[in-house]
């Protein structure tokens, strides 16, 4: 199967005549960056490699998805040091499902980006790492930290996924956050990465990035609202702030809940705290954890904002969330000694046989609140249950019908 390809260079002397369709000639050495972009969209997975070097090992694999768009290296700050007379190609390395049966249809490009040797890039910190988004004024700075702290990069990995998005418009959007992932720190978080860059506006007054309006443990999933514009940013802050938004979120909790319908009041940190909650049902469980064999699926209603309080409440009244490893018992799962595993990459990537407790079962499934700019109220869903918690209910079944018959 022979990909469709258009292919150029912007340099300072044009590619020879007689060069391969399929590859790019480099007339001079420096930094180049790449740009690709599919015509249809789809999971084809290509590779960029350098047709002199004896290794068949890619220069880069692309597209590079964020979101629903396809960016350019050049985008995400990666760039590629090519000498003269070198041959760039990029060839199919994984055909998707959809494209078994027919040529996928590519574009792809090289933009000059420096002449020059390689230390003489850059006096500037003008380079960006595209999985955290931290910069640096050399290459070498940039070789350093990805074998540091980003040994291995799997295409698979949590960060390189595009962004569930629940709601979107030109002032805000609001998304479905992955278990797992931080939302901001100094190590790989959903504000550091170039994640957001999808959902940037374009308006006037749209900001470089999306930025969030309020938090979420990173074991917690489910909708996190974000703002496109600076007076979307204050108006939804001050919203959040103020108490005036309505959340709710689902739980897992070991044990079983009585009354249905309760109120939990406990300060925290000497501060008072309040949760309502709602008994959605109570399900049978073989698991050590459970308490008399019984978890049940809970609504919550923080009208607080306490650190950790709906895992605190919960501990409070005896019944600990499911899979939480601060405020639960736990059975902790070796993931290995290298000290490069991303954690947001081992929980989702560990399937409920492998580790029931794994995941925090707590998840933000719907939210209320005044929308930035029309200032009427806005109610967004999650829709279905998480996708965790049907399997582990699925398999906790599957368990009790197996312990019934023995």
């Amino acid at each position: 199967m022979a990909p469709k390809w258009k292919s150029s260079v912007i340099s300072s002397s044009p590619p020879s005549a007689d060069q391969d369709s399929q590859s790019v000639w480099i007339p001079c050495s420096g930094w180049y960056g790449l740009c690709f972009h599919v015509k249809y969209k789809c999971d084809c997975v290509y590779a960029a490699h350098e047709t002199s070097k004896e290794d068949d090992k890619a220069l880069l694999t692309l597209p590079h998805r964020v979101g629903r768009d396809i960016i350019s290296s050049l985008e995400i700050g990666t760039l590629i040091y090519l000498r003269q007379s070198a041959n760039v190609t990029v060839s199919l390395k994984t055909c998707c499902d959809q494209h078994n049966d027919q040529d996928p249809s590519c574009e792809w490009c090289l933009f000059l980006q420096c002449e020059g040797k390689r230390e003489e890039y850059s006096t500037k910190k003008t380079l960006i790492c595209a999985e955290c988004c931290r910069m640096f004024a050399s290459m070498n700075s940039v070789e350093n930290h990805i074998g540091a702290l980003h040994k291995v990069v799997d295409p698979n990995s949590i960060w390189k996924k595009p962004l569930k998005v629940v709601y979107e418009d030109e002032f805000m959007a609001v998304i479905d956050k992955p278990q797992g992932m931080t939302v901001m720190g100094d190590k790989p978080s959903l504000f550091r990465s170039d994640l957001l860059l999808a959902l940037t506006g374009n308006g006037k007054d749209s900001m470089a990035k999306p930025v969030y309006v309020h938090r979420l443990d990173a074991a917690t999933g489910g909708l996190l609202v974000l703002a496109k514009t600076k007076a979307a940013e204050i108006q939804l802050k001050s919203c959040f702030a103020s108490r005036s938004c309505r959340k709710t979120y689902l739980a897992l909790a070991l044990g079983r809940i009585e009354p249905e319908v309760g109120t939990i009041e406990e300060a925290i940190s000497g501060k008072p705290a309040t949760t309502h909650y709602k008994v959605v049902q109570y399900y049978r469980c073989v698991d050590d954890m459970a308490d008399g064999g019984w978890v049940t699926l809970v609504d919550l209603h923080p009208v607080t904002g306490r650190n950790h309080q709906l895992r605190r409440h919960l501990k409070h009244i005896g019944h600990p969330i499911w899979g939480d490893k601060k405020y639960a018992p736990y059975r902790k799962r070796k993931v290995g000694s290298d000290d490069n595993v991303d954690r947001a990459d081992v929980v989702n990537s560990t399937s409920v046989e492998q580790d029931p407790h794994c995941r925090l079962c707590l998840w933000s499934v719907e939210i209320t609140f005044p929308h930035p700019e029309t200032e009427d109220d806005l109610t967004v869903s999650l829709g279905d249950r998480p996708e965790w918690l049907a399997c582990l209910l699925a398999y906790q079944e599957k368990r009790v019908k197996e312990e019934e018959k023995t």
